[in-house]
């Protein structure tokens, strides 16, 4: 399964610092560092954008491999 997430910066500044917490409910998830790490329980998986200038939209892929049936989530933090 892949996750495609946008996240845009409408704001009039660029944005440093961007990280968008990943509720993986089971399964394996590919990580930021490219590599696939599993979870028995639903784990918040940090990915980062770092910076998105003003105006503009950043995507992030994320790829999970489900275990079982479940919901992800998705925050900024």
């Amino acid at each position: 399964v892949t996750l495609t997430a946008r996240i845009a910066n409408a704001g009039g500044r660029n944005t440093t610092g961007v990280r968008l917490d990943v509720l993986i409910p089971n399964g394996s998830y590919l990580s930021a560092d490219n590599v696939w790490v599993t979870v028995n329980t639903p784990t918040v998986a940090p990915f980062f954008v770092n910076n998105i200038a003003a105006g503009s939209t950043a995507t992030l892929l994320i790829q999970w491999r489900p275990l079982a049936s479940g919901e992800i989530r998705a925050e900024l933090g």
